[in-house]
């Protein structure tokens, strides 16, 4: 992707694309009053389908449907997911994954 292309379709209708768009448009309408209320899960599987149903236009046939929930679920637990990673600074050791202690040099 060159970087006079900052978003293109063929970006935001790949995984990984899809995965960013989903998490910009979360982090830019989470705190606005009436979404406020909804648990963030249930707003990244929304913002999830209405992506899926925009880019990839799902046939009206039951097992296209299903796949396209299948996909938003995917989609929402690794937007979800790769958003606590960053931002909670899980540390992950091989016995367990746990919060990082006070000192913050702790790793």
């Amino acid at each position: 992707m060159e970087f006079n292309d900052f978003l293109s379709v063929d970006y935001v209708t790949s995984y990984l694309g899809s995965i960013v768009v989903i998490m910009l448009i979360t982090q830019f309408v989470k705190e606005l009053p009436l979404i406020s209320k909804l648990p963030t899960k249930y707003l990244v599987f929304i913002i999830a389908l209405v992506h899926l149903m925009i880019f990839v236009r799902p046939e009206l046939v039951l097992e296209a449907i299903a796949l396209t929930l299948i996909n938003a679920l995917l989609l929402t637990l690794t937007a979800t997911g790769g958003y606590d990673f960053a931002v909670k600074k899980t540390v992950v050791t091989f016995d367990e994954i746990s919060e990082p202690a006070a000192d913050p040099d702790h790793y």
